[in-house]
């Protein structure tokens, strides 16, 4: 038992030996007087019991909800300034220069969505992924999305940068990619990262059983996907 349990215990049991003497005089039909000096012991006792029990009191509500942490002064918190979005520059002469998918294997419904869009739109230039291809757009970004019986494919790019304003100025939160193909692999889903026209471009794939499906546990398919990777559309 800890120190305020004893304490109160030992309180508990000097109360009851007052008490019990007390008592003990009136049943005898004792006509003495009380003395003084027992009344003020009571009294102390019983004032030490109300404080012992504060205290006791303290002790469960520290054990059941951890002690009180008592502030003087207000707590400031200092938080990040929120990110800014800007328009990432795109190097169309690069791009002029890059192969373009054979518009043979370019369903109409994709090359109508991305033939205009404000970025080169890269997509693997393979008929089999083409042909079941879904595309999904906005003003300055896209993602594409292949749908296999025990994987999927997706790749996607986007010209929207974020930045704020730090110590020296403005900082631009940049998405560094240090080798052309680099792959990683988060929740066993195998991703692979390229920069390109200034822009960085993203290929994942995920397997129906990702632990033991080859096309994610190994490199060959991912790095297949990105070497076949062809410009589908975008414009200035």
């Amino acid at each position: 038992m800890n120190h305020d349990g004893c304490a109160l215990r030992r309180t508990l049991s000097r109360l009851a030996a007052l008490s019990l003497g007390f008592a003990l005089v009136g049943s005898a039909g004792c006509m003495e007087q009380k003395s003084p000096d027992n009344a003020n012991a009571l009294h102390a006792v019983q004032a030490e019991l109300v404080s012992a029990e504060s205290c006791a009191d303290d002790v469960r509500a520290t054990a059941k909800l951890g002690p009180i942490l008592t502030i003087d002064e207000p707590v400031e918190i200092e938080a990040d300034v929120a990110p800014t979005t800007f328009i990432i520059d795109v190097d169309w002469d690069e791009a002029r220069g890059y192969g373009r998918v054979d518009a043979r294997l370019l369903p109409e419904e994709v090359a109508s969505k991305v033939e205009h869009l404000p970025l080169p739109v890269l997509l693997p230039a393979l008929g089999d992924i083409l042909e079941r291809m879904v595309v999904v757009t906005d003003e300055y970004w896209y993602a594409a999305s292949v749908a296999f019986e025990d994987h999927t494919v997706l790749v996607q790019a986007s010209r929207i940068g974020f930045e704020r304003e730090g110590d020296e100025g403005r900082e631009i939160e940049e998405r560094i990619v240090e080798n052309d193909f680099l792959v990683s692999r988060n929740s066993l889903i195998a991703t692979l990262s390229f920069p390109a026209f200034g822009l960085v471009y993203t290929i994942d794939v995920e397997c129906e059983n990702p632990d033991t499906n080859v096309l994610c546990t190994e490199d060959d398919y991912i790095l297949s996907l990105a070497n076949a990777m062809s410009i589908a559309g975008g414009t200035l």
